[in-house]
C-alpha cells in the first residue's frame, strides 16, 4: 500500500480470500477498486503500455475511442462490480503472491517513481501468471499527496514519468522501442506546446 492511501473496510481480507482458493493458484496478483476521498472513481489497473498507445495519445484515439479506453490506454477506470483479468494493477496496492516474487523477482531499484509496477507486472504475466482486479475491494488513495502542488506544471514529476517510461520500454521492449517512443512524446510535447495546450 502507498503511504497515501486508506482502507474503508477489510480490503486485506478480501485479497487473501480470492488468493487462497485452489481454483486462484495461477493468479499471482490482485488490487482493489482506488476511490477519492470524495467516492468517485480512479485508475485501478491499466493495460501494458505499447507503441500503438503512444501514436494513439497523438490524437489518433479519437478515431476509436471506445476500444482505446478499454484495450489500448494504459490507465483504466474501472465502472463494474465483475472480477476482471488485468495487464497490471496500479501501484497503490497491489497483493502479491511471495513464491511468484521469489520466481520472478520483486520491484526493480532501477526504477525511482512510475511505471514499476508495470514492469512488475510484466515479468508476472511473462511468465504466465495472471493479474486481477477485484472491485469488491475499496481503497482510498490521497494521489500526489506526497509530491509538491504549488506549481501548475510540475517539472520534476514530467521528468521522473518520462525517464521510468522510457525506462521501462527498454527493459520489456528493447532499446529500438524506447527511442521510437521517446521521440514520439517529444513530437507531442512539442504539438501541445504550438498549440499551447498546456501552461509550461
Amino acid at each position: 500500500l502507498n503511504s497515501d492511501t486508506y482502507l474503508i473496510h477489510d480490503a486485506i481480507a478480501v485479497f487473501h480470500d480470492y488468493m487462497e482458493q485452489a481454483a486462484h493458484q495461477h493468479v499471482a496478483c490482485c488490487g482493489a477498486e482506488l476511490l477519492y476521498p470524495d467516492g468517485k472513481e480512479q485508475m485501478s489497473f491499466g493495460n501494458f503500455p505499447s507503441v500503438l498507445e503512444a501514436f494513439s495519445n497523438l490524437g489518433f484515439f479519437l478515431l476509436y475511442k471506445d476500444y482505446y479506453e478499454k484495450h489500448i490506454r494504459a490507465g483504466v477506470f474501472n465502472y463494474s462490480p465483475a472480477i476482471k483479468k488485468v495487464d497490471y494493477i496500479t501501484g497503490a496496492d497491489m497483493f502479491l503472491r511471495k513464491s511468484v516474487l521469489d520466481e520472478v523477482g520483486a520491484f526493480d531499484p532501477d526504477f525511482f517513481m512510475y511505471f514499476e509496477e508495470t514492469e512488475l507486472s510484466f515479468r508476472i504475466k511473462k511468465a504466465g501468471y495472471d493479474i486481477m482486479l477485484l472491485p469488491a475491494a475499496r481503497i482510498v488513495h490521497l494521489e500526489g499527496a506526497s509530491q509538491d502542488k504549488s506549481a501548475y506544471f510540475n517539472y520534476r514529476k514530467i521528468e521522473m514519468l518520462s525517464t521510468s517510461r522510457n525506462l521501462y520500454f527498454q527493459k520489456c521492449h528493447g532499446k529500438a522501442v524506447a527511442l521510437l517512443i521517446k521521440a514520439v512524446y517529444i513530437f507531442r510535447s512539442l504539438v501541445m506546446y504550438c498549440l499551447k495546450k498546456k501552461k509550461g
